[in-house]
């Protein structure tokens, strides 16, 4: 898909559960969404359209009570950006 679209410039985030420390955490979720950047990168998508981030544990979907509730947190996101 984001070949299709060779103008759109988008973010992939990583993100994380809130076990560990926030400083592991945000280099593991950074270090997972540089590993998709990678894989895209590989498939022909331009490095420079795609800016990576990792947010650590920072801006959970669920609260981390459970391990379904923690599973949803540990999850990748793709923010597009139009020019």
């Amino acid at each position: 898909v984001a070949n299709k679209c060779p103008s759109v410039r988008f973010e992939i985030s990583g993100h994380t559960d809130s076990t560990g420390s926030d400083r592991r955490n945000r280099d593991l979720s950074r270090m997972r969404a540089e590993s998709i950047a990678a894989y895209l990168a590989k498939s022909g998508v331009k490095r420079a359209r795609m800016h990576t981030v990792g947010y650590g544990s920072s801006k959970p979907v669920a609260p981390n009570n459970s391990p379904e509730n923690m599973a949803r947190n540990r999850r990748i996101e793709f923010t597009v950006k139009f020019d």
